[in-house]
């Protein structure tokens, strides 16, 4: 809900996954939001989803290339943000 009017309804896997917008998107978890271009680099359909949760991202030799500009701990786990040109 935003200002008294509901945004989206769902189950909350289909709500995590397939937000409507940023704001859903965040009301549930980080999350990237990837414009064409960039979905475009990174060999995505244009009608994928646009929103990038951190646990889609996975360290690999074949992919996009890209850059650890910072690392961020929070004990659990480690964030990263990746420049990827």
């Amino acid at each position: 809900m935003r200002a008294g009017h509901v945004l989206q309804q769902g189950a909350p896997a289909a709500l995590y996954q397939q937000p409507v917008d940023g704001y859903v998107a965040g009301l549930l978890g980080s999350f990237t939001e990837l414009s064409d271009q960039e979905k475009k680099q990174l060999g995505w359909q244009r009608n994928a989803s646009r929103f990038f949760r951190p646990e889609h991202f996975v360290l690999s030799d074949e992919g996009v290339a890209g850059t650890v500009v910072r690392l961020l701990f929070f004990g659990a786990h480690v964030d990263a943000l990746v420049d990827i040109g």
